[in-house]
């Protein structure tokens, strides 16, 4: 049984990076609400890039259509809090909620391998997840709302994919290292 691999190890600094996310410092205003400011806003913020990886490490340890289901449902929950975040308002609550699913992704990695309930709190925890922040993203924005939301969803499906092939492509290639180990 192998304790330390690199989905595991992405778990960890996940979680250790969680602890030190500025979420939502207005990193995203300088460019106001355009599509550039939209998409550059998961990568510039460390909240968002780590989450966004995140789930795409989830994603890529599980079967490549479940996978792809989560971060396809991932990022259907980030648009439609976005957009009932644009249209009310955000208020204390949904920032802490912010901030301790960031601490529950790396959870819901392990959880995800567990039973079927198991399974389903963490689906649940992912939903959760992207609406809430959605709705914190959706509630800042200033300018074009609906170009910012396009360029902040099309970064983050792309970040959350991009986890999604490195984690199968190590997964893979570790299973293909392992025989020849022994």
């Amino acid at each position: 049984m192998k304790l330390i691999t690199w989905n595991r190890i992405i778990a960890l600094l996940s979680s250790v990076f969680a602890a030190s996310a500025f979420a939502h410092s207005g990193h995203h205003l300088a460019g106001g609400g355009s599509f550039f400011s939209g998409f550059m806003h998961p990568i510039t913020g460390i909240d968002h890039l780590a989450a966004m990886l995140m789930i795409g490490v989830i994603g890529g340890s599980l079967a490549a259509k479940v996978g792809i289901r989560i971060i396809a449902m991932t990022a259907v929950a980030l648009i439609m809090g976005f957009m009932l975040g644009h249209v009310l308002s955000a208020n204390s609550t949904a920032e802490l909620v912010v901030s301790f699913s960031l601490v529950a992704l790396p959870l819901t990695f392990f959880a995800m391998k567990k039973k079927a309930i198991v399974t389903s709190l963490a689906a649940m925890s992912l939903l959760t997840f992207g609406a809430t922040h959605g709705f914190v993203i959706g509630s800042e924005v200033t300018g074009n709302a609906m170009m910012f939301g396009l360029g902040t969803s099309l970064s983050s499906v792309c970040l959350c994919l991009m986890a999604f092939v490195l984690a199968r492509t190590i997964q893979r290639r570790s299973e293909q290292a392992l025989p020849a180990a022994h």
